[in-house]
C-alpha cells in the first residue's frame, strides 16, 4: 500500500480537535466520538504502551466526503458513511491488517498525553516533512473550532532500525512544532515484525 499516511493525519487531527473542544461542530469524524472523556493517568511517554492499561483506545471512522478520496472500512450511520480508510491519490486499502489507527488520550499535572498505536503492512516515510508520510499531526483548535491554535508534526524517517525507541531529539525522526506554544516531548516504535507503529506524546 501506498500513500497511507493521509487517513493517519486526518483521524489524528480531527480527534485531536475533538479532544480539546467542547463545541457541536461537524468536523466529519463518527458523531458518537464527538465527545471524548480523556483518563486522570500518569504516563511515561518510552514507546510501551503497557502503562496506558485502562485507558479506551478508539478507532474513529470519518466522513470521506471529498470526491478525491474513496473510503473503506465504512460503516453507515442514519444516511452518512464513515470509513476507516481513504484510498487517496493511488492509495490502497486491503483490509484491518493494512491499515488501522487506535488512539487514547490521557492526562495529568504535567499536561495531554496522546497515544496511538497503527498497524501498518509497512512503514514509509521518505519526505522531509512529518506529516507527508506515515506520521501524526496533531492539532488542536480553539473552543469555536474556528481556528487551529497548536500544530504538532512528528514521524520516524525511513532507514529506521525496527524495535528501536525513538524519542525527542534522536536522529532518524522528525519531530517539529508548526504552529502555538509550549513544548512536547515523543516516543516512537515501528515493529516490523508485528507490523505496528506506537507513537507517545506529552503536550
Amino acid at each position: 500500500m501506498t500513500m497511507k499516511s493521509r487517513i493517519t493525519g486526518i483521524v489524528v487531527g480531527a480527534m485531536a480537535l475533538i479532544f480539546c473542544s467542547t463545541a457541536q461542530a461537524q468536523n466529519g469524524v463518527e458523531p458518537r466520538y464527538e465527545r471524548y472523556n480523556a483518563d486522570r493517568k500518569s504516563i511515561e511517554v518510552d514507546g510501551d504502551l503497557s502503562d496506558w492499561a485502562g485507558v479506551t483506545f478508539i478507532e474513529p471512522r470519518f466522513e470521506a466526503s471529498d470526491n478525491r478520496e474513496t473510503g473503506k472500512g465504512n460503516s453507515t450511520i442514519g444516511d452518512v458513511t464513515y470509513s476507516t480508510f481513504a484510498e487517496y491519490n493511488g492509495g490502497t486499502w486491503s483490509g484491518p491488517d493494512d491499515h488501522t489507527t487506535l488512539t487514547a488520550v490521557a492526562w495529568d499535572q504535567n499536561g495531554l498525553y496522546l497515544g496511538i498505536i497503527v498497524t501498518d503492512d509497512e512503514h514509509e516515510h521518505a519526505a522531509g516533512n512529518a506529516w507527508n508520510g506515515d506520521g501524526v499531526q496533531m492539532g488542536l483548535t480553539d473552543p469555536d473550532r474556528s481556528a487551529v491554535t497548536h500544530l504538532y508534526n512528528y514521524c520516524i524517517k525511513d532507514g529506521y532500525e525496527s524495535g528501536k525507541v525513538y524519542k525527542s531529539g534522536d536522529a532518524g525522526i522528525i519531530a517539529d512544532q508548526e504552529r502555538g506554544p509550549g513544548n512536547y516531548t515523543v516516543a516512537m516504535v515501528r515493529d516490523d515484525a508485528k507490523k505496528t507503529t506506537t507513537y507517545e506524546a506529552l503536550f
